[in-house]
């Protein structure tokens, strides 16, 4: 089992297993662009209102995630 530190977590001695982030987009008719990213969030190794709290903690503090929130919309949900 491969296990993967984030920030958010580290900082807190949370133990995160299988961690990934599934990034699909939905194109816009015209001009081309994403209309919508939606990601989908997995991991194990963690009660269920910790993730929620990391999730929360990395879209606040994303760069990607802030400089794309403001053109396009982005949705973070729990798998």
């Amino acid at each position: 089992m491969a296990r993967i530190d984030v920030a958010a977590a580290k900082a807190r001695d949370v133990r995160i297993d299988d961690l990934s982030v599934d990034v699909h987009g939905t194109l816009a008719a015209a001009p081309p662009r994403f209309e919508s990213i939606p990601l989908q969030v997995r991991g194990q190794s963690v009660d269920e209102s910790t993730f929620d709290k990391l999730i929360q903690i990395a879209e606040r503090g994303c760069i990607v995630h802030n400089t794309l929130a403001g053109s396009v919309r982005v949705e973070v949900s729990r798998r």
